[in-house]
């Protein structure tokens, strides 16, 4: 089966390790490579699994129906094993995160009259798929595996993951995007909140209950856009650096938000 590839990888993982390493084999030799990121000012980078898959997933013919559960497997396994490679002779730890969100979509998405999107849903079924799969005990796998409960040093750690709920998980850590290599502190995480209109929202920090309200583009759905944008009116002085007991006090004041906190 032919695949899209950068680097022997999924072409969305290998344009992001185009951003730490020297790579052969590049899908557009011709693009210029994404802004160097010094792999070694961290002693982590945790790979989300969902993220990985997905990849896998884009860089396959469409319709893939037909590919067998242990073909997929396979590929998973040997996209893993080649991104693990690529880290012998750096302190960075590779580290693969096999997260299941069920608990967390329930919890971000309580007490909004909301119905799951289609894109929710279709999220859903891969999270289902990679419990009932069993890959956290899949042979073959290299890199090591973590748990939600495992506690790291955010400021050392980096993280690719296409799920703004990873940061609940892990803390607010250096953020390297798939597909574009491109590196997002915690003060960028305002862009991976749902959009509401076209209105500007880089002031914002990554506190829950902002992102519970606002939603994202994957798992958590947005409130309606009138709670919206009543919070954005009570967000004008904030900034990235707005502590969460502030957020919070102003939504507990606020009747349309507190029923969200």
């Amino acid at each position: 089966m032919v695949r899209t590839l950068s680097g022997g990888l999924s072409i969305g993982t290998g344009i992001m390790l185009e951003a730490l390493f020297k790579m052969e084999d590049r899908y557009d030799e011709s693009r210029d490579y994404p802004k160097k990121v010094d792999i070694n000012k961290y002693d982590n980078h945790v790979y989300s699994i969902h993220t990985i898959i997905r990849n896998v997933l884009s860089s396959l013919p469409k319709p893939n129906k037909g590919l067998e559960t242990k073909d997929l497997k396979n590929i998973i396994v040997d996209e893993i094993n080649l991104i693990h490679s690529y880290y012998d002779n750096v302190k960075c730890k590779p580290l693969l995160s096999i997260v299941n969100y069920d608990r967390l979509c329930n919890d971000f998405n309580s007490k909004k009259d909301v119905k799951y999107t289609k894109n929710i849903l279709h999220l859903l079924e891969l999270n289902d798929w990679i419990k009932k799969s069993n890959l956290v005990y899949e042979k073959g796998i290299v890199m090591d595996i973590i748990s939600s409960k495992l506690k790291l040093e955010s400021n050392k750690t980096i993280i690719t993951t296409s799920f703004l709920l990873d940061f609940t998980i892990y803390g607010l850590c250096d953020l390297l995007e798939s597909h574009t290599g491109k590196l997002k502190t915690k003060h960028n995480l305002n862009t991976k909140f749902h959009p509401v209109g076209k209105r500007d929202l880089s002031h914002l920090p990554y506190i829950k209950i902002i992102h519970k309200i606002l939603g994202d583009k994957t798992y958590v759905a947005p409130v309606k856009i009138s709670d919206r944008i009543r919070l954005l009116e009570l967000a004008e002085k904030w900034n990235v650096r707005t502590t969460e007991s502030r957020v919070k006090e102003a939504v507990l004041k606020t009747p349309e938000l507190k029923k969200y906190i």
